[in-house]
Protein backbone atom coordinates (compact mmCIF):
# COMPACT_ATOMS: atom_id res chain seq x y z
CA UNK A 1 0.00 0.00 0.00
CA UNK A 2 1.49 3.41 -1.04
CA UNK A 3 0.98 5.98 1.68
CA UNK A 4 3.27 8.66 0.42
CA UNK A 5 2.65 11.88 1.77
CA UNK A 6 1.35 14.15 4.96
CA UNK A 7 -1.19 15.98 2.62
CA UNK A 8 -2.06 18.41 5.32
CA UNK A 9 -2.35 18.61 9.03
CA UNK A 10 -5.11 20.99 11.36
CA UNK A 11 -3.67 22.60 14.43
CA UNK A 12 -6.18 23.67 16.82
CA UNK A 13 -4.57 26.69 19.71
CA UNK A 14 -6.72 29.15 21.83
CA UNK A 15 -4.47 32.15 20.30
CA UNK A 16 -5.33 31.55 16.83
CA UNK A 17 -3.97 34.86 15.45
CA UNK A 18 -0.55 34.98 17.53
CA UNK A 19 -0.11 31.27 16.10
CA UNK A 20 -0.81 32.63 12.24
CA UNK A 21 1.62 34.99 12.73
CA UNK A 22 4.68 32.60 13.81
CA UNK A 23 3.66 30.25 11.13
CA UNK A 24 3.73 33.53 8.66
CA UNK A 25 6.69 34.53 9.70
CA UNK A 26 8.16 31.11 9.77
CA UNK A 27 8.20 31.24 6.11
CA UNK A 28 4.66 29.50 4.94
CA UNK A 29 2.39 31.43 2.88
CA UNK A 30 -0.98 32.38 4.04
CA UNK A 31 -4.23 31.51 2.39
CA UNK A 32 -7.14 33.82 3.05
CA UNK A 33 -8.83 33.58 6.56
CA UNK A 34 -12.19 32.32 7.30
CA UNK A 35 -14.16 31.68 10.02
CA UNK A 36 -13.48 29.60 12.82
CA UNK A 37 -15.82 26.72 13.00
CA UNK A 38 -18.20 26.57 16.02
CA UNK A 39 -17.96 22.77 17.09
CA UNK A 40 -17.14 19.95 15.82
CA UNK A 41 -16.82 16.12 16.99
CA UNK A 42 -14.80 12.60 17.38
CA UNK A 43 -13.93 11.59 13.69
CA UNK A 44 -15.59 15.26 12.26
CA UNK A 45 -12.10 16.74 11.56
CA UNK A 46 -13.15 19.87 13.45
CA UNK A 47 -11.91 21.74 16.26
CA UNK A 48 -14.20 20.17 18.89
CA UNK A 49 -16.76 21.58 21.51
CA UNK A 50 -15.79 24.51 23.54
CA UNK A 51 -13.73 25.88 20.61
CA UNK A 52 -15.64 29.36 20.35
CA UNK A 53 -17.60 30.07 17.55
CA UNK A 54 -16.53 33.43 15.37
CA UNK A 55 -12.45 33.43 15.93
CA UNK A 56 -11.35 33.09 12.28
CA UNK A 57 -9.22 29.94 10.92
CA UNK A 58 -6.12 30.20 8.63
CA UNK A 59 -4.81 28.06 6.01
CA UNK A 60 -0.77 27.68 4.45
CA UNK A 61 0.71 26.77 1.92
CA UNK A 62 4.45 25.10 1.68
CA UNK A 63 6.66 25.67 -1.55
CA UNK A 64 6.42 22.09 -3.14
CA UNK A 65 3.43 21.03 -0.88
CA UNK A 66 0.44 22.93 -1.61
CA UNK A 67 -2.43 23.95 1.49
CA UNK A 68 -0.49 21.81 4.40
CA UNK A 69 -1.70 23.61 7.61
CA UNK A 70 -4.68 25.11 8.83
CA UNK A 71 -4.91 26.60 12.04
CA UNK A 72 -8.48 26.54 14.07
CA UNK A 73 -9.48 27.81 17.57
CA UNK A 74 -9.35 25.13 20.77
CA UNK A 75 -9.42 25.69 24.17
CA UNK A 76 -5.85 23.90 24.37
CA UNK A 77 -2.98 23.11 21.95
CA UNK A 78 -3.54 19.66 19.87
CA UNK A 79 -3.24 18.06 16.81
CA UNK A 80 -6.75 18.11 15.56
CA UNK A 81 -6.63 16.03 12.23
CA UNK A 82 -4.21 14.34 10.02
CA UNK A 83 -4.17 13.39 6.74
CA UNK A 84 -2.31 10.98 4.34
CA UNK A 85 -2.13 10.91 0.78
CA UNK A 86 -2.82 7.39 -0.96
CA UNK A 87 -1.90 6.67 -4.54
CA UNK A 88 -5.50 4.73 -5.55
CA UNK A 89 -8.83 3.64 -4.60
CA UNK A 90 -7.11 0.40 -3.75
CA UNK A 91 -5.45 1.97 -1.67
CA UNK A 92 -8.53 3.44 0.61
CA UNK A 93 -10.46 0.34 0.24
CA UNK A 94 -7.48 -1.84 2.22
CA UNK A 95 -7.42 0.83 4.50
CA UNK A 96 -11.16 0.73 5.29
CA UNK A 97 -11.18 -3.53 5.11
CA UNK A 98 -8.20 -3.11 7.80
CA UNK A 99 -9.72 -0.78 10.15
CA UNK A 100 -13.06 -2.87 9.75
CA UNK A 101 -11.41 -6.09 10.84
CA UNK A 102 -9.62 -4.45 13.92
CA UNK A 103 -13.11 -3.46 14.85
CA UNK A 104 -12.69 0.52 14.76
CA UNK A 105 -14.82 2.58 13.18
CA UNK A 106 -14.61 4.04 10.09
CA UNK A 107 -15.89 6.74 7.86
CA UNK A 108 -15.74 6.95 3.61
CA UNK A 109 -15.46 9.53 1.85
CA UNK A 110 -15.79 10.53 -1.43
CA UNK A 111 -11.73 10.36 -1.74
CA UNK A 112 -10.67 8.34 1.33
CA UNK A 113 -11.35 7.12 4.46
CA UNK A 114 -11.64 8.83 8.01
CA UNK A 115 -11.03 7.72 11.47
CA UNK A 116 -10.73 8.66 14.80
CA UNK A 117 -7.96 7.86 17.28
CA UNK A 118 -8.89 8.34 20.77
CA UNK A 119 -5.42 8.03 22.52
CA UNK A 120 -4.52 10.66 20.87
CA UNK A 121 -7.74 12.45 19.90
CA UNK A 122 -6.60 13.09 16.28
CA UNK A 123 -8.94 12.60 13.44
CA UNK A 124 -7.05 10.51 10.74
CA UNK A 125 -7.69 10.41 6.63
CA UNK A 126 -6.09 9.13 4.27
CA UNK A 127 -7.04 10.35 0.51
CA UNK A 128 -6.04 10.12 -2.92
CA UNK A 129 -3.82 12.17 -3.57
CA UNK A 130 -0.87 13.56 -6.08
CA UNK A 131 2.84 12.67 -5.03
CA UNK A 132 4.75 15.61 -4.53
CA UNK A 133 7.13 16.44 -7.11
CA UNK A 134 9.78 18.33 -6.07
CA UNK A 135 13.09 19.75 -7.96
CA UNK A 136 16.49 19.17 -6.67
CA UNK A 137 17.98 22.25 -4.85
CA UNK A 138 21.67 23.11 -6.30
CA UNK A 139 23.97 23.00 -2.87
CA UNK A 140 25.31 25.98 -2.23
CA UNK A 141 28.88 26.90 -3.13
CA UNK A 142 31.18 26.27 -0.46
CA UNK A 143 34.76 27.02 -0.41
CA UNK A 144 36.55 23.50 0.28
CA UNK A 145 40.69 22.90 0.80
CA UNK A 146 41.14 22.34 -3.00
CA UNK A 147 37.77 23.74 -3.92
CA UNK A 148 37.12 27.36 -4.82
CA UNK A 149 33.21 27.24 -5.97
CA UNK A 150 33.11 30.94 -4.25
CA UNK A 151 36.28 32.90 -4.68
CA UNK A 152 35.88 36.65 -2.95
CA UNK A 153 32.42 36.35 -2.45
CA UNK A 154 30.05 36.32 0.54
CA UNK A 155 28.44 33.43 1.35
CA UNK A 156 24.37 32.87 0.03
CA UNK A 157 22.64 33.23 3.78
CA UNK A 158 24.73 36.49 4.23
CA UNK A 159 23.15 38.27 0.74
CA UNK A 160 20.36 36.46 0.33
CA UNK A 161 17.03 39.11 -0.62
CA UNK A 162 14.40 36.49 -0.70
CA UNK A 163 12.54 34.81 2.53
CA UNK A 164 13.44 31.04 3.12
CA UNK A 165 10.60 29.03 2.62
CA UNK A 166 9.66 25.25 3.23
CA UNK A 167 9.42 23.08 0.21
CA UNK A 168 6.81 20.73 2.55
CA UNK A 169 5.64 19.50 5.86
CA UNK A 170 6.38 16.06 6.22
CA UNK A 171 6.26 14.96 10.44
CA UNK A 172 4.07 15.05 13.15
CA UNK A 173 4.34 14.51 16.64
CA UNK A 174 1.24 12.98 18.51
CA UNK A 175 1.38 12.35 22.61
CA UNK A 176 -1.04 9.82 23.39
CA UNK A 177 -3.05 8.22 26.33
CA UNK A 178 -3.05 4.48 24.74
CA UNK A 179 -0.04 3.79 23.01
CA UNK A 180 -0.63 0.16 22.09
CA UNK A 181 -3.81 1.44 20.83
CA UNK A 182 -2.83 4.23 18.69
CA UNK A 183 0.58 2.04 17.41
CA UNK A 184 -2.34 -0.81 16.47
CA UNK A 185 -4.12 1.69 14.32
CA UNK A 186 -1.61 3.31 12.74
CA UNK A 187 0.35 0.48 11.76
CA UNK A 188 -2.32 -2.54 11.69
CA UNK A 189 -5.28 -0.19 10.59
CA UNK A 190 -3.53 2.61 8.65
CA UNK A 191 -0.67 0.82 7.11
CA UNK A 192 2.31 2.58 8.87
CA UNK A 193 5.43 0.45 9.53
CA UNK A 194 7.34 0.97 12.44
CA UNK A 195 10.88 2.54 11.68
CA UNK A 196 12.74 2.36 15.52
CA UNK A 197 12.13 3.06 18.91
CA UNK A 198 13.20 4.45 22.08
CA UNK A 199 13.14 2.96 25.55
CA UNK A 200 10.46 0.79 26.68
CA UNK A 201 7.02 2.53 26.79
CA UNK A 202 8.39 5.12 24.84
CA UNK A 203 8.94 6.65 21.55
CA UNK A 204 7.63 5.34 18.62
CA UNK A 205 8.62 6.34 14.34
CA UNK A 206 6.01 5.19 12.06
CA UNK A 207 6.85 5.52 8.71
CA UNK A 208 4.45 5.84 6.14
CA UNK A 209 6.05 7.09 2.54
CA UNK A 210 9.49 6.18 1.02
CA UNK A 211 12.87 7.52 1.80
CA UNK A 212 13.81 10.45 0.02
CA UNK A 213 16.38 12.60 0.68
CA UNK A 214 17.47 11.07 4.30
CA UNK A 215 13.94 11.68 5.40
CA UNK A 216 10.84 10.07 5.89
CA UNK A 217 7.20 11.30 6.45
CA UNK A 218 6.38 9.93 9.55
CA UNK A 219 4.20 10.18 12.45
CA UNK A 220 5.99 9.58 16.12
CA UNK A 221 3.86 8.84 19.21
CA UNK A 222 5.32 8.70 22.81
CA UNK A 223 3.57 7.75 26.05
CA UNK A 224 2.09 10.91 27.74
CA UNK A 225 -0.42 12.16 29.90
CA UNK A 226 -2.15 14.12 26.92
CA UNK A 227 -2.01 14.84 23.09
CA UNK A 228 1.09 17.55 22.96
CA UNK A 229 1.52 17.52 18.97
CA UNK A 230 3.98 19.51 17.12
CA UNK A 231 4.94 20.26 13.74
CA UNK A 232 8.53 19.43 12.61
Amino acid sequence: MALHRLTRITIGVPNVEETAGYYAEFGLTPEAAGPGPDAGGPGAGGPGPGAGGGTREHSFRTGDGGEQLRVVPTPRRRLVELRVGADAPDDIARVAASLARLGLTAERTGTGVRTYDPGTEVTVTVEIADRIKQEDTPPPPYNTPGHIARPDTRAPGVLRENRVQPRKLGHVVLGSTDQAGSQRLFTEGLGFKISDTAGPGGVRRWGGGPVRRGHRDRVRAGQHGGPVPRAE
